[in-house]
């Protein structure tokens, strides 16, 4: 009786010799039953995977308990094992890369779909058309008309998914000044609700970004949150201030 054994990667093509079973063991039989698991070893060794091809004779035992002797006739590696295997490994890996793009890209609009305004500061000078609308200049470019006074111009961008209503703006003082820790300035056109991709521009001549006792400058939206002019742009400003200051003292 022949069988085809399978033992991870190896095929292993072995016979039971019904003729003989009485006369190796008289309780042994060759009773194995197709698909099934069975314990084997080689009789000089207690496992298979200590075993280097070629096998030679096999001691088992069916689902009974009773022996089975099997005289191996070939083994080899088997490809198909190999190639399911191989093909599980890539699949589970791949699964895993997907799960990974899946939760990056949900971060990412997660992060996408929500409120974000970019605040910039500069000095300008301001000049009107002949529409009636107000533009903002640098304080140098010669244009006919600009003002000769000098501008903070803050300018806000709504580059998020939902719309924010710009309430008002100001600063903080570094320390106390005049009782109060922080200033507010007088709008030109607020509130206004920004969607995305809108952009409104508000000018003061009130403030003095030069003035060391400003800390920080910043807006605030209907929900009462802060949105901060970086540090970086605010010493830039600073800078234009006092090089414009300069400028206008020299005249």
């Amino acid at each position: 009786m022949d069988y085809v054994l399978l033992h991870d990667s190896r095929r292993i093509y072995a016979a039971c010799d019904a003729a003989d079973i009485d006369k190796l063991d008289p309780t042994a039989t060759c009773g194995f039953r197709p698909l099934r698991t069975y314990d084997c070893i080689i009789p000089s060794l207690t496992t298979i995977e200590r075993a280097e091809l070629p096998l030679g004779d096999l001691k088992c035992q069916d689902a009974d308990g009773h022996n089975v002797y099997l005289y191996v006739e070939k083994e080899e590696e088997s490809g198909s094992v190999r190639t399911v295997d191989s093909l599980t490994k890539f699949l589970a890996a791949w699964g895993a890369i997907l799960a990974t793009l899946g939760l990056g890209w949900t971060l990412y609009r997660d992060l996408r779909d929500r409120p974000r305004l970019r605040i910039t500061a500069h000095i300008r000078r301001v000049v009107q058309s002949v529409n009636g609308r107000w533009y903002a200049v640098a304080p140098d470019l010669p244009v006919e008309g600009a003002s000769e006074q000098v501008f903070v111009v803050v300018n806000v961008t709504n580059v998020g998914r939902r719309p924010v209503q710009w309430v008002g703006w100001g600063g903080k003082y570094r320390k106390i000044a005049g009782g109060k820790p922080a200033f507010v300035i007088t709008p030109q056109a607020l509130p206004i609700t920004l969607k995305e991709g809108d952009t409104h521009t508000e000018f003061t001549p009130e403030l003095n970004p030069a003035d060391e006792r400003v800390k920080r400058l910043f807006i605030w939206d209907a929900a009462g949150k802060n949105w901060y002019l970086s540090r970086w742009a605010l010493r830039k400003l600073k800078q234009e201030s006092l090089k414009f200051q300069a400028a206008s003292s020299d005249r």
